[in-house]
């Protein structure tokens, strides 16, 4: 185990295999490599430049923000009591059906200000597994489909940014709340609501003419929602 209390200003790369590396204070670095073990601590880190996480948990009340390109590859990974800020691009993709899903747990937030790309062709989900408070995915940067499988989002999911999907399903089961943001859903491809309580207030259109479907819980409009495809329900 490493405890940094305090500053620690890294101009290299920080990460973790095995072992657990706690920030009680303002850590900062330059790159970031996580392929197992344990990130914790009630601290901040912050990354700069390009980062990799492959495995591994993520906990312990404090935030990691990755300012530079990451990409999620590798495994599983898990994101349990912290908030991991993903603000410049992030690319996700997986080698075969939920090889490289999130899991969370006790209240986690997952923060999107960049670019999300998923490119999973294979099925793949975010889910709280570990369970504890809801956990939730908050949008307000793009968070872009372009692969063919289904990315089923279990946790709450809050969007103020652009969804983009391009193709397949983005399959949202844990309910949230949309203000002011864009559903942009190509031919072919649908955004389903299928469980929990969603609040769409003032939906901005997108060009894509695809489906948005509610195929469990509940869907609330409120003030405006224009979209450009089919609106629908199912069982």
């Amino acid at each position: 185990t490493v405890d940094s209390n305090g500053t620690l200003a890294f101009t290299g790369t920080i990460g973790a295999s095995s072992g657990t590396f706690n920030f009680h204070g303002a850590a900062s670095a330059e790159g970031f490599e996580q392929t197992g073990g344990t990130i914790g601590g009630s601290g901040s880190l912050s990354i700069a430049g390009s980062s990799t996480w492959g495995g591994g948990t993520q906990e312990g009340g404090g935030t990691t923000t990755f300012n530079g390109p990451l990409t999620l590859s590798g495994g599983t990974r898990a994101v349990i009591d912290r908030t991991v800020n993903f603000g410049s691009t992030t690319t996700w993709a997986t080698p075969s059906a939920n090889a490289e899903a999130i899991w969370t747990g006790s209240g986690a937030t997952l923060a999107n200000a960049g670019t999300f790309l998923d490119q999973n062709a294979f099925d793949n989900n975010i889910s709280n597994v570990y369970g504890g408070a809801d956990s939730s995915f908050v949008n307000t940067g793009t968070y872009t489909k372009s692969g063919a499988g289904t990315t089923t989002i279990g946790i709450g999911f809050d969007n103020s940014g652009i969804v983009d999907v391009q193709i397949g399903t983005l399959r949202l089961g844990g309910g949230g709340t949309s203000t002011g943001g864009s559903y942009d859903v190509a031919s072919g491809a649908t955004i389903e609501f299928s469980g929990g309580t969603h609040t769409l207030t003032d939906i901005i259109p997108g060009a894509g003419t695809g489906r948005l479907l509610a195929s469990g819980g509940t869907v609330d409009s409120n003030g405006t929602l224009a979209f450009t495809g089919t609106i629908g329900a199912s069982s």
